[in-house]
């Protein structure tokens, strides 16, 4: 789940107010301040009605929603403005852009060492990598990558495969993105993974919320 995409994301979601619980979809808008649920059946409430919402991405929770009823009909509910929990454990389903070199070893009969290619992003699973000629081959997939700071607290090896059609983008094949499945990490450097992955979409969240310096609706509370 890609943060600087998060407006077009419909995530699972399930409304509470008072004993009523509805599941549906929701969109959260971190940038206005909005969230939109959806549902075949949406309880009919008064205009400023608090009203939380939680959300979920591939089974895991992800924001906590509360705010007032701004528009309300028998299929669609609007919020604004919330406030805005990450959960614990978001981080797990969390995509985050990042800038951070590495180290890349193609592996074939004798390999090659890359020494300027750049993890453009991360997730607690997949990595996107930019450098040179990281093109793929058929029975030749895999590479290494080394990584040190902000990632690892020092030099770190990943053993990473390449997701099949994860050919993302890029005017030429030296500057393209590849997409590739972290398949070989010890725990402790996962773990470290997952903390930069949480403090990264925090820093996001912060930017989009603050993106509008006329809106001065509530700060965000993390859990």
């Amino acid at each position: 789940m890609n943060l600087e995409k998060i407006d077009y994301i419909p995530l699972d979601a399930t409304i509470h107010y008072e004993n009523i619980s509805v599941k549906g979809k929701a969109k959260v808008s971190l940038k206005s301040k909005t969230c939109v649920f959806s549902s075949d059946f949406v309880p009919l409430l008064h205009l400023n009605s608090e009203v939380t919402v939680i959300t979920s991405y591939n089974g895991e929770n992800v924001f906590k929603v509360k705010g007032p009823v701004f528009l309300s009909s028998k299929k669609f509910m609007r919020l604004q403005p919330i406030t805005v929990s990450l959960y614990n454990g978001a981080e797990r389903v969390i995509e985050v852009a990042t800038n951070i070199h590495a180290r890349c070893t193609k592996k074939h009969f004798f390999s090659t060492i890359y020494d300027n290619c750049q993890i453009v992003s991360c997730s607690a699973d997949k990595m996107s990598i930019s450098g040179v000629c990281l093109t793929p081959e058929r029975k030749d997939n895999k590479i290494d990558i080394e990584v040190g700071k902000p990632l690892f607290d020092k030099e770190t090896k990943i053993e990473l495969e390449f997701d099949d059609g994860g050919m993302l983008f890029g005017e030429k094949k030296c500057k393209a993105k590849y997409l590739y499945r972290i398949i070989s990490i010890d725990d402790k450097s996962h773990i470290s993974l997952l903390k930069y992955i949480r403090a990264a979409a925090i820093e996001e969240i912060k930017s989009q919320w603050r993106s509008n310096p006329l809106e001065v609706y509530n700060l965000i509370v993390f859990r």
